[in-house]
């Protein structure tokens, strides 16, 4: 069994100087902080806060470059307007990209900040509804090229999107758009995929009365913006599949959910799982299919009776394990249960995290409940209460509301890295899970702590509210202490305390 590495910020960590290199930022902001962002391809990452004084008629957007090995960050500040909130970010190797809003004069602005501090052209951007401009809005940056960005903006009452390119100015290069053929055409999920491709998964409506739906995925390239391919997501039998994550590992492309006959959710089983392999051209290299009654033989009872009432299956990312000659699917069981429909009232629950292997004829090798996995209670309120399970669910996805982080491997299989926090003692941890055998004696724990504690079997509860659909950022608690993976096996830590914010750099291996 492995040992905890205990960080405590009571401190400036003089005890693992050796293991981890904290940045520190002082004077935040809370409710006008960022999480982390990587910078391109390289082994850096960015946040920034917005500082403004109580005279002033403007304030400062603060930009913090860090990277392992440095004992400060680098610093850039570019003047805004005060009630300014960021709505997006992102970076490419050559400069960090900001879509911002303004909550008193309700204008949108885009522009870049080069890593010597230039600012580029600022540019309005014209036509995104009201509902639109809060901290969990589906507005998307992305890098592109060696210096230019891509803005997607989704439209009003999820009818489609527009994908808007830029080059390193922030001058605009070319617009596409993509409307729905029924009633909503929605995203779910982003990835790029190398420097060029992008990888947008999608869900449509296709019978308003029936609730049915379709989903597919779409590539498209910067270079080829007028070619891009459109794939369904069903299998041989008419299931449509409920695409619930797109994974990216070693060049390996996997996108794979729950089926539905027809694409019309039933609550309780579906008919099953299937998993796509996934060419970059975007066309379907190979497909599985797991149906319902193999899931069934292996889920506990007290899984099959939660699907059956207010619950369904999060299948948050999938890998292809080469040496076992099997897919692996990481899920974790969602409930929903609506306290006040007028009110907007909600708790969701996310729990039950499980591993699934799955061969390549489509037969359920295993599935086992990892022991003593984090667990969030949310008490939410706003738009994502009243839609169904499947619209809640994509929500907490793109808003990181769930516990696992990213899979890794080591030299004896692929983990999967989930979140913990305890809010009450200030402490976050990164759990990692082996994925084909997720017992204790296979997990093992980084955890960055105020309260020093040594207990493994500890998988904290999280508890906490928010209000969605709201420029209410003091509701990002659960982003204010997190954990993400950078190139190789380096992680990094992101900690809100005692008003800092702290960047902390280390090296995942298994401390005895």
């Amino acid at each position: 069994m492995f040992k905890k590495i205990l960080f405590s910020t009571a401190f400036v960590f003089a005890a693992v100087a050796g293991m981890a290199q904290p940045l520190f930022i002082d004077s935040v902001d809370r409710t006008n902080v960022g999480r982390i962002y990587r910078v391109g391809d390289v082994n850096e990452v960015y946040t920034y806060f917005i500082k403004s004084e109580p005279r002033s008629k403007n304030a400062s957007l603060v930009i913090k470059l860090g990277s392992a090995g440095q004992q400060e960050p680098r610093s850039f500040a570019v003047e805004v307007e005060k009630n300014t909130v960021v709505l997006s970010t992102t970076a490419s190797q050559m400069a960090v990209a900001f879509l911002t809003y303004n909550t008193a004069t309700k204008s949108c602005s885009l522009f870049s900040v080069d890593f010597g501090g230039r600012v580029s052209t600022r540019t309005t951007i014209e036509g995104l509804p009201a509902e639109q401009m809060s901290w969990d809005n589906d507005l998307r940056l992305l890098p592109v090229m060696p210096e230019g960005f891509m803005l997607i903006t989704p439209k009003a009452k999820k009818q489609g999107y527009a994908i808007i390119a830029y080059d390193g100015d922030m001058k605009e290069l070319w617009t596409e758009r993509f409307d729905a053929k029924n009633s909503t055409l929605e995203l779910l999920d982003i990835k790029q995929v190398g420097p060029e491709d992008i990888f947008v998964l999608r869900r449509e409506l296709m019978d308003a009365k029936q609730q049915k739906y379709s989903h597919s995925l779409q590539i498209l390239s910067p270079m080829r913006h007028g070619e891009s391919v459109i794939t369904e997501l069903k299998d041989k039998n008419n299931n449509y599949c409920y695409a619930g994550t797109l994974s990216e590992k070693d060049g390996q492309i996997l996108v794979a959910g729950l089926c539905y006959k027809d694409g019309k959710y039933v609550q309780g089983l579906p008919t099953g799982i299937a998993i796509f392999e996934m060419l970059p051209d975007g066309n379907i290299n190979k497909s599985v299919f797991c149906d319902a009654q193999q899931l069934g033989k292996f889920l506990p009872d007290a899984v099959i009776s939660a699907m059956a009432t207010n619950s369904v299956l999060n299948l948050e990312f999938a890998i292809n394990d080469q040496q076992q000659d099997m897919y692996y699917v990481v899920a974790e069981l969602v409930g929903k249960t609506i306290k006040d429909a007028k009110q907007a009232e909600s708790k969701i629950t996310v729990s039950d995290l499980m591993t699934l292997g799955i061969n390549k004829e489509g037969e359920l090798q295993k599935l086992a409940l990892a022991e003593k996995a984090p667990h969030i209670d949310i008490a939410m309120k706003g738009a994502p209460t009243n839609t169904d399970v499947y619209g809640t669910v994509n929500w907490l996805n793109r808003n990181k509301l769930v516990n696992t982080r990213f899979i890794t491997q080591f030299q004896d299989g692929y983990y999967v890295c989930t979140k913990g926090t305890d809010t009450a003692r200030h402490e976050t941890e990164a759990i990692f899970i082996k994925i084909d055998n997720p017992t204790l004696a296979n997990q093992f724990g980084i955890i960055m702590s105020r309260i020093q504690s040594s207990d493994l079997a500890l998988k904290p509860l999280i508890r906490f509210s928010l209000n969605a659909g709201t420029t209410d950022f003091g509701a990002k608690r659960w982003q204010q202490n997190d954990v993400y993976m950078l190139k190789g096996s380096q992680v990094v830590f992101y900690n809100l305390v005692d008003n800092k914010a702290a960047m902390f750099f280390d090296t995942i291996d298994r401390r005895p």
